[in-house]
C-alpha cells in the first residue's frame, strides 16, 4: 500500500472510530433523556393520580356534607311539618269532645278566668246556637258557688274561632278559644312533642 492510501485509510479508520464514538455518545444521551422522559412521565402520572384521588376524596367529602345536610333538613322540615299537624289535630279534637264534657270544660274554664262574672261570651256560630248558652249558664252556678257574681251572659253576634269562648267586658278581651289554648301549650310542649315524632320518624 502507498503512502497516500495508508494515510487515506488510517484517516478513514479514525474517522469511523470517531463517528462510532459519536453515535454511541449520541444514543447514550438519548437513552439518557428517554429514560429521564419515562421517570418525569411516571412522576407526572403519579401526581395526577394523586391529585385526582385528593380531589375525588374533597368532592365526596362535600357531597358527603351536602346529603347530611339535607337529611338533617327534610327531617327537620318533616318534624316541624307533624307538629303543625299535631296541634291542628289537637284544636280539633277540643272542639269534638262529647257536648257534655265539652260544655263542663269551658264552663269551668270561665268560672276560673272571670274576673268580674259580668262578662259578655262570644262563641262561633254552631257553639252559641247549640252550647253558649248552657256554657253561660253553667258557669254562673260555679261562679254562685265560689259567693262570686255569676252574671256572664251570651253574645248575640259570633266570633271567628274553632271552639271555646271569648270574654269582652269593657274593651278588655279574655281569648279562650281552643285555637288559643292549643297555642299557649304549643309555645310550652314543641319540644316534648317534636322529639317524640322524631323518634316516631326514626323507628
Amino acid at each position: 500500500m502507498k503512502g497516500t492510501e495508508k494515510i487515506i485509510a488510517h484517516i478513514e479508520s479514525d474517522a469511523q472510530a470517531q463517528a462510532q464514538a459519536l453515535l454511541d455518545e449520541a444514543n447514550k444521551k438519548a437513552e439518557e433523556i428517554r429514560s429521564a422522559g419515562e421517570k418525569a412521565a411516571q412522576e407526572a402520572y403519579d401526581r395526577l393520580i394523586r391529585e385526582g384521588e385528593a380531589e375525588c376524596e374533597a368532592l365526596y367529602g362535600r357531597k358527603l356534607r351536602m346529603a347530611e345536610m339535607e337529611a338533617k333538613k327534610s327531617v327537620l322540615g318533616a318534624k316541624q311539618e307533624r307538629v303543625v299537624e299535631t296541634f291542628a289535630k289537637a284544636v280539633s279534637l277540643l272542639c269534638e269532645l262529647p257536648r257534655d264534657k265539652y260544655v263542663a270544660l269551658f264552663a269551668e274554664m270561665a268560672a276560673k278566668v272571670s274576673q268580674t262574672g259580668t262578662e259578655t261570651m262570644y262563641f262561633c256560630k254552631n257553639d252559641k246556637d247549640e252550647y253558649g248558652q248552657r256554657i253561660a249558664d253553667k258557669a254562673n252556678e260555679l261562679l254562685a258557688a265560689q259567693g262570686k257574681v255569676g252574671k256572664l251572659t251570651v253574645a248575640g253576634n259570633p266570633v271567628n274561632i274553632c271552639g271555646g269562648f271569648v270574654l269582652i267586658e269593657n274593651g278588655i278581651e279574655l281569648n279562650c278559644s281552643a285555637e288559643m289554648l292549643v297555642d299557649r301549650c304549643h309555645k310550652t310542649m314543641v319540644a316534648e312533642v317534636a322529639n317524640v315524632l322524631l323518634s316516631l320518624i326514626h323507628i
